[in-house]
Formats: structure tokens, sequence, C-alpha cells
């Protein structure tokens, strides 16, 4: 028997089967409809014609790119072209929020164009001291003492913890370390920043 293992998930506005045509390789994976779908298809002269120059232009740019990143310098053009297909180039502008603390960690990113801060939100405690009227005696100068009580109050503070740009790869952190949930907030610094994003699934099941 055949077994088939699931190595990403494609929604709408996807494309696949590029790879084979531009490299005239074998298909190397299997595509199965996990709900209706309806599809465009090119054929491949058609494809060719129409995109293949572009497309193989816009791979080779990819794989430049990942080629240059410390973690996939060791690994062949031919690999890459393989793993630069589980990533999805997002845009953003400054301000943008990429996540937030407590979102669920699903991805992880690497720095394309721009740069990204990374935030912690922290609530702040402070305490005022203050005299009650209450009669507590008299000190030593003759001056009657009031009970000194406590009053908290917080204040939200938002804390700078790091700023990322082209080539690093940021919110691999909480993965690693198991945790479902994001520590930080991340938001576009620059006025224009572009990422690469991977699903947690698919870089584990890679790296």
């Amino acid at each position: 028997s055949i077994f088939l293992r699931e190595v990403a998930t494609l929604g709408e506005g996807s494309a696949f089967g590029e790879l084979a045509l531009i490299n005239n390789k074998p298909r190397a994976a299997t595509i199965i409809a996990s709900r209706f779908c309806q599809l465009g298809a090119l054929d491949k002269s058609s494809f060719k014609a129409i995109l293949g120059e572009v497309a193989a232009r816009k791979l080779n740019d990819q794989i430049d790119f990942f080629q240059k990143q410390p973690i996939f310098s060791a690994l062949t053009r031919i690999n890459l072209s393989k793993i630069v297909y589980f990533f999805k180039l997002t845009n953003h502008h400054r301000g943008d929020k990429v996540y937030g603390d407590h979102d669920k960690s699903d991805h992880i990113y690497i720095v394309h164009k721009g740069d990204f801060k990374l935030i912690k939100d922290l609530d702040i405690a402070y305490n005022f001291s203050r005299s009650t009227s209450q009669d507590h005696g008299i000190d030593v100068d003759g001056h009657r003492r009031g009970k000194v009580g406590r009053k908290y109050t917080s204040v939200k503070r938002r804390i700078e913890v790091k700023v990322v740009g082209e080539g690093d790869i940021f919110g691999f952190e909480d993965i690693i370390m198991e945790r479902e949930m994001r520590q930080l907030s991340c938001f576009c610094n620059s006025e224009v920043g572009e990422l690469y994003r991977i699903r947690k699934v698919d870089f584990l099941a890679k790296f």
C-alpha cells in the first residue's frame, strides 16, 4: 500500500505544479482536493509560452535569497527549489500587525524587505502610600500617627524588544520552546515590508 503524508495545504489564489514544468522533472507530489474546488489549468506549452520565463526568474530569485541565509546555505539549489514552495510572501506597511501577544504560534517568518519591531506589552504595578484617619498612637514629637495603607495601580507599558531586518528569522522561538501562544507582538516598522512565512508543521517537517 502507498502511504501519503500531507506536506502542505493550498487555498484560494495558490498555484501548484509549476516546478515540474520549469525543471522538466516528474511530479514530486500528489495533489488531492479536500473539498469541492474550481481550478484553472495550463498545459505545459502554454505555461512556458505565457509564464515560463517569469516563473523561472521568480524561482531563481527566491533560491538566491534563501541560499544567503545561514540556515539554508548547506542546501543545494534543487533542494531549495522544493523548500521555497512552502513559503508564502506577504506584504506589509508601517504599523501593520503581523501577529499579537497571545496569538497562536503557527508560523515562522523571514524578513525579505524592510524591518519589523518585536514588542512586549507589560502591566507594571505601582503602589502609593496613604495615611488613614484611624488613630494609631502618638509619635515621639507628640503628633498622632496614622495607620499606613497601600494603594496599587497598574500602567500598561510597551517595550521594544528587538528590530529585525532583511534575512532575519523570527517567530521560531515560541515554536522551539513548544509555546502555543506568542510571547511578543510584531509590527511592520518600515514604510513597506515583505515577509516570507512558512507554517509551523511544514517547517518542522523540513528541518
